[in-house]
């Protein structure tokens, strides 16, 4: 079962996020890529900002990520998470654009 066929299954069943508003395909897609469903905690993954009083989120290059492993009480089964991890990289969707050299689009940036 796909991102969009379970938001639809979760809203058609009235299981809604904890802000109230109904599931989407990203938002389910976001919580299976989340580490901490698994039991990770991930520090330096975002540097912040701030740019004609607003706030920009920069994605730092993973290779700066402070991964703890198992640092908290996993939600889901590892091994089923990252078998799921396998089947959303397969898809092109799961897939990210590259950055250009000034930064532009989603790809990570190296951070500071």
């Amino acid at each position: 079962m796909g991102g969009r066929r379970l938001a639809r299954w979760f809203t058609e069943n009235k299981l809604f996020r904890r802000t109230g508003k109904e599931w989407t395909e990203r938002s389910i897609l976001e919580v299976l890529k989340n580490p901490v469903y698994k039991g990770d905690y991930i520090w330096n993954k975002f540097r912040y900002k701030s740019v004609d009083g607003s706030v920009k989120v920069i994605e730092c290059d993973p290779s700066g990520w402070t991964v703890e492993k198992n640092s908290r009480e996993p939600i889901v089964e590892r091994k089923l998470l990252e078998e799921v991890h396998e089947k959303l990289k397969s898809r092109d969707k799961y897939r990210t654009r590259s950055r250009d050299s000034k930064g532009n689009g989603n790809s990570p940036k190296s951070c500071p």
